[in-house]
């Protein structure tokens, strides 16, 4: 913090706190980019955090102001950073971001609550690399977390370090998006780039008032960054009144000062059309045009705070708690079952039921909330009363507690949140990454040398110069498989010149990307080269990545009519930059237990013979049941590798 002026940094708000910590992203200029005149309650730090989004650019502005006045007399001369006047006229200097950190500012994003009025979500980009995010549900608690965040391409990472004063390790990947930015994990949340003053003046505000009865009226205004206003009032007469409109930030066209326009437009079902002006002082908004026969002649709002560690942290449970969960149990008459939860953030819950092999799911909804710290899921019932399902949670796992009584027997369910939220980072050759721990534990990347084509199948295993990554600690074998968790990165023209038959690969996957057909039976085109035939293509999806788009899918290949094994599947990806300049190849062994372990199995007694005479029919079934898994019923959990393809990044320094 900076010297004196940090004891003024109590009176900003806690989205603005979050800002505090943000490092000086402006250079001094000597033009200003706008005028400002000092008004009651101002600091300079509170000044710089409304126009530049940084408390510790106050310098800038000090510097700006006698720069300018030297020659306009009409500007303040300033002596001390630490003493400003009212009515003092200053230069705010245009704000010129740190190279490489263009990105700097601040993002929000307002979701609902179970028990506040919203969920705003705070995340502050700083330009050297800092982070802050702050979870503020309104009215009720705070969650502020630290840590530090990096640009590669059109992806942001945030790494978070710390949540209050407790050590986290939390990542955050976002997509760029028009200047927002995309949370690249479900619910992929788009936060939007917000003004400074829009964030400084976002928050809740309260207002009591007496009665001539006796009575006290508390009333509370609620301005939320995406431009949403919400006015609560409530006494002993009306509990709850709650009206909703809009609210801007603007500039009394007399003063100059800053003032909040406040827009009422509904009240329950009715139309309503009620328009107040404050003018914002600090924490503080006083009315200056209002109804003044509804509030008399003094309304004031001051900025209410809540605890950073309120006593019943009910909305943070509940965000601990949201989220998807899976387990994979036997079944009597089936190969196995598996269960789905996902619980979201509006306390709506989705269970599906899938016994593999057995045609299409069983899905339930209804709703959850959390009850003495367990998780109590209602679901619909289709036909008379349905019990109530407890779980307790710990540590990432739903633990039934009444099993017997929902049909689960003495073995019980236990649900695991698909993906533990710890994220580890890839990156090497100007390749980069992100993905669950649940999915591997480490990846390691190397730079592979070309392997010119020779005679033999797949080109005798020719293949470009490569940024590759393996997982686990895994090494390459001589010949390495799509068996094999790899990542791959060539450039796209070596596969060109490769071969002519790899040309055709690029060229079919750029036209397929291009038009996107829904029917992809013909094929999906694979680099490296696999020396068998392309069986079946299973939950082909086109994916994007962080700078680039491909195709996602499972896939099997053989070289004759043989049963498919769960060790023969495998998940791919084949992708391309968005300028085309690089290749993008995973692959990613998967398995399901809808597959037999061993030829055998798959035969049921019979001869191979009699067996292949209904191969085309046995290939069209099991294409169908393997389209009709949830991603859950496959290991890994195909959500998991989704989520990781989607944060693949790669720059243009990449093999050069």
């Amino acid at each position: 913090m900076f010297r004196a002026v940090k004891k003024y940094l109590l009176i900003l708000t806690a989205i603005v706190f979050a800002l505090s910590i943000t490092p000086n992203v402006f250079a001094q200029t000597n033009a200003c980019a706008q005028t400002y005149v000092v008004q009651q309650g101002d600091w300079l730090s509170t000044i710089a955090q409304k126009f530049l989004g940084d408390a510790q650019a106050y310098d800038a502005i000090f510097q700006a102001t006698n720069q300018v006045a030297k020659s306009d007399s009409s500007f303040a001369t300033l002596t001390d950073p630490n003493k400003i006047e009212v009515g003092q006229k200053l230069c705010i200097p245009a704000a010129t971001a740190v190279p490489g950190r263009e990105l700097a500012g601040i993002y929000t994003t307002v979701g609902p609550a179970a028990d506040a009025s919203a969920l705003v979500e705070t995340l502050v980009l700083g330009g050297d690399g800092q982070a802050r995010y702050v979870m503020n549900y309104v009215g009720k608690a705070e969650i502020d977390s630290k840590g530090t965040w990096k640009q590669e391409g059109e992806m942001v990472i945030v790494s978070l370090y710390e949540q209050g004063e407790k050590p986290v390790q939390q990542t955050m990947t976002f997509n760029v998006k028009d200047e927002n930015l995309v949370a690249v994990e479900p619910p992929n949340a788009t936060f939007t780039k917000t003004a400074p003053d829009v964030a400084f003046y976002s928050g809740l505000y309260t207002s009591g008032r007496k009665n001539a009865d006796g009575s006290e009226t508390l009333n509370s205004l609620a301005l939320l960054p995406n431009g949403q206003a919400q006015m609560t009032l409530s006494s002993t007469s009306n509990p709850f009144i709650l009206q909703t409109g809009t609210w801007s930030v603007g500039k009394n066209p007399d003063t100059g000062s800053t003032q909040i326009t406040v827009k009422l437009t509904k009240q329950g079902d009715e139309t309503i059309d009620e328009t107040y002006i404050f003018q914002a002082d600090g924490e503080v908004l006083r009315g200056t045009e209002y109804n003044s026969d509804k509030w008399g002649t003094d309304l004031t709002f001051t900025k209410y705070h809540a605890p950073a560690e309120p006593e019943t942290p009910a909305s943070a449970q509940l965000a601990a708690v949201t989220g998807s969960y899976a387990a994979q149990l036997p079944a009597a008459d089936a190969v196995g079952r598996v269960i789905t939860l996902d619980l979201m953030p509006d306390s709506k819950a989705v269970m599906t039921t899938q016994f593999i092999g057995k045609g299409e799911p069983i899905v339930e909804s209804g709703t959850w909330t959390m009850d003495a710290g367990n998780v109590v899921i209602t679901l619909d019932a289709k036909s008379g009363s349905q019990k109530p399902l407890t779980f307790a949670f710990d540590n990432g796992t739903l633990v039934l507690q009444n099993p017997l009584d929902a049909g689960y027997g003495t073995n019980g369910l236990t649900l695991t949140r698909v993906g533990s939220g710890k994220m580890i980072n890839a990156e090497f050759g100007g390749v980069s990454f992100n993905f669950d721990e649940q999915l591997a534990k480490s990846a390691q990347g190397e730079t592979t040398k070309a392997v010119p084509v020779t005679e033999g199948p797949a080109l005798g295993g020719a293949v470009p110069a490569s940024v590759r990554f393996l997982f686990n600690g895994e090494k390459a074998p001589e010949f390495l498989g799509p068996g094999t968790a790899q990542v791959n990165v060539y450039k796209t023209e070596d596969w060109v010149k490769l071969d002519p038959s790899t040309a055709k690969s690029v060229e079919d996957l750029k036209t397929l990307l291009k038009e996107k057909p829904t029917d992809l039976d013909k094929g999906i085109p694979v680099l490296p080269p696999i020396p068998a035939s392309q069986v079946f293509r299973v939950k082909p999806q086109y994916i994007k990545m962080a700078n680039g788009e491909g195709i996602g899918f499972i896939t099997y290949y053989a070289q004759d009519a043989s049963p498919v094994t769960a060790d023969r599947v495998f998940y791919t990806f084949q992708g391309l930059t968005n300028d085309g300049k690089y290749y993008i190849s995973v692959f990613y062994p998967v398995t399901t237990a809808l597959l037999p372990t061993d030829s055998n199995a798959a035969l049921g007694g019979a001869s191979y013979d009699e067996w292949v005479k209904n191969y085309e029919t046995y290939l069209a079934n099991l294409v169908k049941d393997l389209n009709g898994l949830v991603p859950a019923a496959y290991t890994p959990n195909l959500t998991l590798i989704d989520q990781m393809v989607k944060t693949i990044n790669v720059s243009d320094t990449t093999l050069q």
